[in-house]
């Protein structure tokens, strides 16, 4: 029998909130005679195994708001992040009390917090609530969540700042928490499943343009949840809450793993499936059964640019609390474990985004009732997934490596930029020789004429050519365009003639008979030597 069967066997209905307190009831050993494995077991923070695909960083480990769970995030245009509602309290110390309705932003990758203060009426306070930006990430929206014992909310509210709320009235969807809302390129918004007080529910509403929807647009149902003979319906998604759903660049929306319980029947599900809608939701079908990745709910999930979906923690059917991050590059069929235990915590019931530089953020998040969080980590994609530069002057870089500290994503660099090889005087070059850096004199690669012309170089950090130099460079200089002495007596192939009031190449420089007889000013070819 799993864990999550043996809290929903003691506990008094299958309701998420009800088993959600079970559970912590048992943590807080109320069934001290029951074996249940310490959740702190698999929340510890472990070190980042050499060789993992990305590593975190940790931005902020007490950001200025309160550790919550449950809560939402979201990014805009600006990159600005942020976090909106959730709860600091389980349902015991007091229900809505412990539940929030405050917004934060940062502004510098979660690294520090403000508090935006709201100068309109916005929405109660609330977990378990969707919210999502619209598709030029400029007006978030918050819809539905969970108030308090018995109180469930289908209300949605939009802003485009955090401080200024429009409450777009109450959607015709049944009120619910624990769902998932999208957003398309097409400006619709598409919400599904959750649990409603009474159901697990997987029914599909979309709004066309929802900034328009006091005047222009109305919620739709697009697919509605099975009822009647209690048969599954395969041709959708069976009833969920605590999933997750990302959409791509192409409008193909996923929808992964969740949460089911049904107490009379003694079952518990934590799914791992992976379900795929080309349409807006009208119709579906399933990419992969059972993804490597264990049956989990209340994880995170998100989409890059180039369409690489990740799952993100959270909490499975044994109870225990997943640290792991799973990748998919082929919309959702095929999966690697690209952080099999991050330096965080392990947790469920967090929020994630992710930035234009394909940098996740982890934000809160709860592993027991006792251990919850209000810590930011940012990701670094690593020079360890499988980074090919495909060329021996190139070196692979990425945000562990020296010189390169806060590098998002990995980047092939020569192997003579000076970040990695910085070995040369002022006046040599560096050029790579059999994958190795090597210091050079510039002018043993410049080619100048015998006719009066020698070669000079310009040292690294000077001004040639309107630009400064980011190495040093060979030039081919004639003895004769120096005109006075000083000039010339810096040229160490020159010598100045007080006589001819000239800048005159050495005799010595010649090293055949003809360039020696064509060099003015006497001098002589003899004993297989040029003199003067």
């Amino acid at each position: 029998m799993s864990g999550a069967l043996r809290v929903l066997m003691a506990a008094e209905a299958d309701d998420p909130p009800i088993f959600q307190e079970a559970l912590l009831q048992r943590e807080r050993g109320r069934f001290a005679n029951e074996s249940l494995a310490d959740p702190r077991e698999s929340s510890a923070a472990r070190s980042l195994a050499t060789g993992d695909r990305y590593t975190w960083l940790l931005q902020n480990e007490r950001a200025g708001f309160s550790a919550r769970y449950a809560h939402a995030a979201v990014l805009n245009t600006q990159q600005q992040i942020f976090v909106i509602g959730g709860a600091t309290a389980d349902m015991s110390s007091g229900g809505g009390n412990g539940y929030l309705n405050d917004v934060w932003m940062s502004e510098d990758h979660g690294k520090s917090w403000s508090w935006v203060i709201a100068r309109t009426p916005k929405f109660t306070a609330r977990r378990g609530h969707a919210a999502v930006m619209n598709s030029n990430q400029i007006v978030m929206f918050v819809l539905g969540g969970f108030c308090g014992k018995d109180c469930f909310m289908n209300d949605w509210w939009s802003s485009e700042n955090g401080a200024v709320w429009q409450k777009l009235g109450q959607a015709p969807w049944t009120p619910r928490h624990g769902h998932a809302a999208i957003m398309t390129s097409k400006e619709s918004l598409i919400l599904m499943g959750g649990h409603n007080g009474g159901s697990y529910l997987n029914d599909i509403w979309s709004i066309q343009d929802p900034e328009q929807a006091m005047v222009y647009s109305t919620w739709v149902q697009v697919r509605s949840t099975a009822v009647g003979d209690g048969a599954l319906d395969k041709s959708i998604f069976s009833p969920r809450y605590g999933h997750a759903v990302v959409i791509n660049s192409v409008d193909h929306i996923l929808v992964m793993g969740g949460f089911f319980a049904d107490k009379k029947a003694g079952k518990v599900f934590c799914f791992n499936d992976v379900w795929r809608s080309q349409d807006e939701g009208n119709s579906w079908n399933l990419v992969v059964e059972h993804a490597p990745w264990s049956g989990r709910y209340q994880h995170a999930a998100l989409s890059t640019g180039k369409d690489e979906v990740f799952i993100i923690g959270g909490l499975n059917v044994d109870l225990e609390r997943c640290g792991d991050v799973w990748r998919s590059k082929d919309d959702g069929v095929t999966w690697d474990e690209v952080t099999p235990a991050a330096p965080w915590a392990a947790r469920y019931e967090h929020a994630s985004v992710i930035d234009r530089n394909s940098a996740i953020y982890i934000i809160g998040g709860m592993s027991t009732g006792a251990d919850k969080y209000h810590d930011v980590w940012r990701s670094e994609r690593t020079c360890y997934d499988d980074v090919e530069c495909g060329s021996e002057e190139l070196l692979c870089r990425d945000g562990t490596s020296k010189n390169f500290e806060g590098l998002p994503n990995p980047m092939c660099v020569n192997i003579c930029d000076r970040r990695i090889f910085d070995d040369c005087s002022g006046k040599q070059a560096c050029r790579v020789k059999q994958a190795k850096a090597t210091c050079v004199n510039p002018c043993q690669e410049q080619a100048c004429n015998g006719d009066g012309e020698v070669c000079e170089v310009s040292a690294r950090g000077m001004e040639m050519r309107g630009q400064v130099l980011e190495d040093a460079e060979a030039y081919c200089l004639a003895c004769g365009d120096s005109r006075t002495k000083f000039a010339c007596d810096t040229l160490r192939q020159c010598i100045w003639s007080p006589g001819a009031e000239a800048c005159l190449m050495r005799c010595s420089v010649a090293k055949t008979k003809e360039k020696c007889n064509g060099i003015v000013g006497g001098c002589k070819w003899s004993d297989g030597k040029c003199s003067g």
